[in-house]
């Protein structure tokens, strides 16, 4: 009406002017289409986006229609025409890049910032490539909706909402399904509506996996101030999950790949200790007097080598699932020397004379700052790869020696006087998932070993001559400590044995074999043990007993680690508590930094057992 009475009425009658009579009408036909828009499909368009496609089109128009009048008015020849459809070709052409210029500025003023919310939405595809969680949380700040609610759900966990989806292949908004629940005898959708006010969801998108099946469902909860999605928000949001679809779908696997292998890594960690334990109580049970004691005690240090090798192979396959990480904590200076004939001496060899063939020429000697049990592993695999064909060259054998390159690396020499490797094979070694000629192997050490190289801040390279032998030099950046003050390997094979007799340390652990290992180290030490199968049982005890350290498993049913933790550093925040974390990615292990006092690595070893309690409870 408003509009009605300035065009018809004030302008014709103050400026004599009725050529802007079909205004009015024009609006009310646009705003027709608007409100018939909303009343089928039940959402509409922001007005700031309503606003600025306005604008940005007007624009547009302008730059285009302009020119051509320009042209009509004022060149009167003939050819008008074709430079008229020349500017089109033009126009067409650029438009878009118009479009972007201009709305950058349009959006700014809107907005207040340069781009519009759609257009943010549309580039998260790279960020969901990189990283879902950290994709999710940009989401959610553009959404204004909490992070911590959205999920991206296995679409079988909510039959209600795939079902509907596979059928509509659109989306679920709580706002419309209400609408539809009020207004029609579906069933389906009173369920669906209930669902969602029970989950406090607001809107659930479908997502779909290569052969565009409907796998999973994409979850949001309400805005943090009330207001609904537009349909700007809604389209942008479908554009964006069809595109990074494939992104997802191979995280997910991921993550399942990861689930297994922890799954795998726990059950086997289980015998593992068990066997340990059996070893132990064999070794208590051995006399001098024994006749085949020094047979008996060999084999027993061999099998105990065989677990450790095991152990340090799922901690390897947990490591490779995630991103190779560091604990700084773990991060020590060690002679590069002592620590590979230490590696060496903890390698499971099938017997002696394949260990002899392991030659070590210890001439010079460097310090280097390396997380030891990672070292091992590299030593360890180029061992595996080396011995592998020792019985099909007898008379190969393995030459290992030191040397500084500048004032800044030292090396590693480790030389295989076997078969070689061809030139083909040796651009490929380091490769993910790349085997040659060998059965059983994974394909992942060699490429695993140049990540771990990597977190040193060092490399490693491959040199070979086929059929003579293959040498790897691996390079570790000097460390600033002299080799004069690394004392920790003047006892490097001698058992220390701290005066704890009397001391009252709690194991608190779910699994029983992880627990009663620790245990049986313990009591030789004449330690008394107050055992806990769980944090809240932990809690119980605590009050009982005058504690020296506490012994604290992670993942335990009732209470966790964490939590126990943080409950008894309230009460006594001078007791020392130690994590017993067998597999830990990096946000695992900066919890336990900022919670506990240490970290053991499980299953535990005896050596690093004595070390730890010799740390907190002498020093």
């Amino acid at each position: 009406m408003v509009s009605t009475s300035i065009f018809h009425i004030i302008i014709p009658l103050a400026f004599n002017v009725f050529k802007y009579t079909w205004l009015p009408p024009a609006l009310s036909v646009i705003e027709l289409v608007f409100m018939g828009y909303a009343i089928i499909c039940h959402r509409f368009y922001s007005w700031r986006y309503i606003l600025f496609l306005m604008i940005n089109s007007s624009i547009i128009l302008s730059v285009f229609v302009i020119p051509i009048l320009f042209i009509k008015k004022y060149i009167f020849y003939e050819p008008n025409i074709v430079i008229s459809l020349i500017w089109a070709l033009i126009f067409g052409l650029s438009w878009r890049t118009i479009w972007r210029y201009t709305g950058k500025y349009i959006s700014l003023i809107i907005y207040g910032r340069e781009k519009t919310p759609v257009s943010e939405i549309n580039t998260l595809t790279h960020d969901f490539q990189i990283s879902l969680s950290q994709a999710t949380k940009k989401l959610s700040k553009l959404l204004q909706i909490d992070s911590n609610y959205i999920s991206i759900s296995d679409a079988n966990t909510y039959q209600l909402y795939s079902s509907y989806l596979t059928k509509n292949d659109s989306a679920l908004l709580k706002e419309e399904v209400e609408y539809y629940a009020e207004n029609t005898q579906d069933f389906s959708l009173k369920m669906i509506c209930e669902q969602m006010s029970q989950h406090d969801s607001a809107m659930v998108l479908p997502l779909y996996d290569n052969d565009h099946i409907l796998t999973r469902l994409f979850i949001t909860p309400h805005k943090k101030n009330g207001s609904v999605y537009s349909t700007e928000e809604v389209s942008a949001l479908q554009h964006l999950l069809k595109n990074v679809e494939s992104y997802i779908y191979s995280e997910y696997h991921i993550k399942k790949s990861q689930a297994i292998a922890h799954s795998i890594a726990h059950e086997m960690r289980n015998p593992l200790a068990k066997i340990q334990i059996h070893l132990e109580k064999i070794i208590q049970l051995t006399t001098s007097e024994d006749k085949y004691v020094d047979k008996i005690t060999s084999e027993i240090e061999y099998a105990k080598k065989a677990i450790y090798n095991g152990n340090q192979i799922i901690d390897t396959i947990l490591q490779e699932v995630h991103q190779p990480s560091i604990d700084p904590n773990l991060v020590k200076p060690y002679s590069i020397r002592q620590l590979t004939k230490q590696s060496i001496l903890n390698y499971p060899f099938e017997s002696d004379s394949i260990a002899e063939r392991v030659l070590i020429n210890e001439s010079n000697d460097f310090s280097i700052n390396v997380h030891k049990v990672l070292f091992e592993f590299i030593i360890f695999n180029l061992l595996r790869n080396a011995i592998y064909y020792f019985h099909e060259y007898p008379n190969s054998y393995i030459e290992i020696y030191f040397e500084s390159t500048d004032n800044y690396y030292c090396q590693l020499n480790f030389k295989d006087y076997g078969p070689g490797i061809n030139s083909v094979t040796k651009k490929r070694i380091f490769d993910d998932f790349f085997t040659f000629e060998k059965r059983g192997g994974t394909g992942l050490g060699l490429g695993y070993c140049q990540k771990v190289m990597k977190l040193f801040k060092g490399y490693i390279e491959c040199h070979s001559n086929y059929g003579m032998y293959t040498l790897f030099t691996l390079y570790f950046p000097k460390s600033s400590i002299p080799l004069s003050r690394l004392t920790q390997y003047a006892d490097i094979n001698k058992e220390k044995k701290p005066n704890i007799f009397g001391t009252h340390i709690m194991v608190v652990d779910d699994n029983k074999s992880q627990r009663l290992l620790i245990i049986l180290y313990l009591k030789k030490m004449g330690v008394k043990i107050i055992e806990a199968q769980n944090g809240q049982e932990a809690l119980e005890k605590i009050h009982q007993h005058k504690l020296d350290i506490i012994f604290m498993d992670i993942q335990m049913p009732l209470l966790n680690g964490f939590d126990a933790s943080h409950k008894i550093k309230e009460i006594y925040p001078k007791l020392p508590i130690i994590a017993l974390s067998g597999e830990s990615d990096k946000d695992e292990i900066q919890k336990i930094n900022n919670i506990m006092d240490d970290r053991l690595e499980k299953p535990v070893r005896k050596n690093d057992l004595i070390k730890i309690i010799d740390k907190w409870l002498n020093h």
